[in-house]
């Protein structure tokens, strides 16, 4: 494996590629979209993966064991987030509809308090494995690097989505 060194474009890269996910899909079936977004998030999972690897100096054992403890969090945040989403739309209609009963609400929001602690337990149980294979140091620049990252991503998706706005667009 070629070493990633700090200051190389690989992050650009891996942003550029979260913020064309959504645009790319547009158009899409569902199953198609489904595919090629897994397809595509699989590919910034493991560029995200040599980044970090670079910049904590893992060995190629140590960024395997990098890329499946994420590779498994981010399956279960997918699910987690794909649940949420569903759920939240559902609050929504039931807010629309006058003749939802307080007993649709109190479902719907505990079913959502549910998926937030599953949240945090996948967040445990990374910090868990993420424990096992890097210094306290190296934690530090990890979560420093991916919180990094998730402000870039949001900015940068919030910029593009002003401009395929202004063009008519909706991703």
């Amino acid at each position: 494996m070629s070493r990633v060194r700090p200051g190389t474009g690989v992050l650009p890269i891996f942003l550029l590629c979260a913020l064309a996910l959504p645009g790319i899909l547009v158009g899409q079936s569902p199953q198609r979209a489904d595919s090629r977004r897994a397809a595509l998030e699989a590919q910034l999972l493991e560029r995200f993966v040599e980044h970090v690897a670079g910049r904590l100096e893992l060995d190629e054992a140590g960024r395997q064991q990098l890329g499946a403890v994420l590779g498994a969090s981010a399956r279960r945040r997918g699910e987690l987030a794909r649940e949420a989403a569903r759920l939240r739309r559902e609050l929504g209609q039931a807010l629309e509809d006058s003749a939802t009963a307080d007993a649709g609400f109190v479902r719907l929001l505990d079913e959502l308090a549910a998926v937030r602690a599953g949240e945090l337990e996948v967040w445990g149980e990374e910090q868990q494995g993420l424990a096992r294979l890097l210094t306290p140091r190296q934690r530090g620049e990890f979560t420093v690097l991916r919180a990094r990252f998730h402000e870039r991503v949001l900015e940068l998706r919030r910029r593009g989505a002003g401009k395929q706005g202004s063009r008519g667009r909706h991703p």
